[in-house]
């Protein structure tokens, strides 16, 4: 399972690392976060806002570790 150390997205610390993460995830769960490329863009903020959708009234943009976004994102299975 990936981990994530710090935030990503909206406001988030965007470590590269852990942006490359969250890229790829997405990426395999059908929302394009642009080119996976480490770098939080409004692309990657953009996919995360969408796959947010899927299960929040609100989407946030941000995905942070130990929160609901992380844990569905992380999960494994399809979209």
């Amino acid at each position: 399972m990936s981990t994530l150390l710090a935030s990503v997205g909206a406001n988030g610390k965007n470590l590269k690392e852990d942006v490359l993460t969250v890229q790829r995830l997405l990426k395999s769960k059908g929302h394009n976060p642009g080119p996976v490329d480490g770098v939080c863009g409004t692309n990657t903020i953009n996919a995360i806002r969408k796959f947010q959708a899927t299960f929040m009234s609100a989407p946030d943009g941000l995905i942070e570790p130990g929160r609901t976004t992380w844990a569905k994102l992380s999960a494994t299975g399809g979209p």
